[in-house]
């Protein structure tokens, strides 16, 4: 008897908490909430990124210096603004020749992220080692 007990409180837990989930039309996802608002870059996002292994060799277009407060590549340096963490993406609202400009971030895996910003098609970028 106390067994079937368990199983049905065991049971019951997930269903009162699924009723507790949001609802909305069938088949309608709810927007991602941003979950963290800093001014610091996360630490899997910093680091020497690249386009390419040749690209990691020197300073140049291709390879990004990411730190705490910054992003550098040659010909460009911004200065971060803000930063807004959403799952494993991050958007960092940088300062640059005192324009602002957005640089979003995807973590891929330890050695890669995806990165996006203003008139540029997303491009992969690998931790340079």
């Amino acid at each position: 008897m106390i067994g079937s007990s368990m199983r049905l409180t065991a049971l019951a837990l997930p269903l009162s908490l699924a009723a507790c989930a949001p609802q909305g039309d069938a088949g309608e996802t709810q927007p991602a909430t941003t979950e963290v608002q800093s001014h610091v870059i996360p630490l899997e996002y910093r680091g020497r990124w690249a386009e390419s292994v040749a690209a990691c060799l020197s300073h140049n277009t291709r390879r990004y210096e990411i730190s705490a407060g910054t992003v550098d590549r040659e010909g460009f340096h911004g200065e971060v603004e803000e930063v807004e963490i959403t799952g494993n993406s991050a958007t960092i609202s940088l300062t640059a020749d005192g324009a602002p400009v957005d640089f979003a971030l995807s973590h891929i895996d330890d050695n890669t992220i995806r990165a996006r910003y203003p008139g540029r098609a997303p491009f992969t970028l690998a931790r340079c080692r």
